[in-house]
């Protein structure tokens, strides 16, 4: 009789604290250099509109801190012990991390350029700006997407570990980010 495999919980070790407190190092270091009075065009004449808008800059502003935070839970994910990497695949925390460094490579390789030639961005000063309202649109689509493909696919099992949760927190900040940057960025339009 064959017994039930038993399944272990990665414990946060020692090297895990250091790398998600250098994580927030950078991303806290990055975030010091953003100019808060350019982040955010939004809310131009809406006052119903002002608390999420400002909360959306407080975000934007801050962007490179959960952006550190799940490049730090991607490598961690891919540290030994780890499950084999068909089940690594099929978990949510792990493809949210997965689909951050996908769109802010995409982002970063080839909508930088496009901003550039099209005129959003004037002068050397706003790149960083630009690139953190685009990340803030982006980053959450991809994860939007990942796991609407893994829900469709009946892949998706959260595991018990303290760095799956981790990973789908920060996925669902950054689908929560992208729709309120999008709800403000649509609102001002009108």
């Amino acid at each position: 009789m064959s017994t039930p495999r038993a399944s272990t919980v990665r414990p946060l070790t020692i090297f895990d604290a250091m790398t998600l407190v250098a994580a927030v190092a950078v991303g806290i270091a990055v975030s010091r250099g953003v100019d808060a009075d350019q982040v955010v065009y939004l809310n131009r004449g809406q006052p119903a509109l002002m608390p999420l808008a400002t909360l959306t800059m407080l975000l934007i502003e801050w962007l490179p801190l959960p952006a550190a935070l799940s490049l730090a839970v991607l490598g961690l994910n891919c540290k030994a012990p780890r499950p084999p990497a068909r089940r690594l695949a099929r978990r949510p925390g792990f493809a949210a991390c997965l689909a951050v460094l996908v769109a802010m490579v995409g982002s970063l390789t080839f909508l930088t350029p496009l901003t550039w030639t099209i005129g959003l961005i004037k002068t050397t000063h706003h790149v960083g700006e630009v690139l953190l309202e685009l990340l803030a649109s982006q980053i959450g689509v991809g994860v939007a997407t990942a796991w609407l493909l893994m829900a469709l696919k009946g892949a998706w099992t959260i595991g018990p570990s303290w760095l799956e949760r981790l990973g789908v927190a920060l996925g669902a900040f950054w689908v929560f980010l992208t729709l309120a940057f999008g709800f403000v960025v649509v609102m001002d339009m009108l």
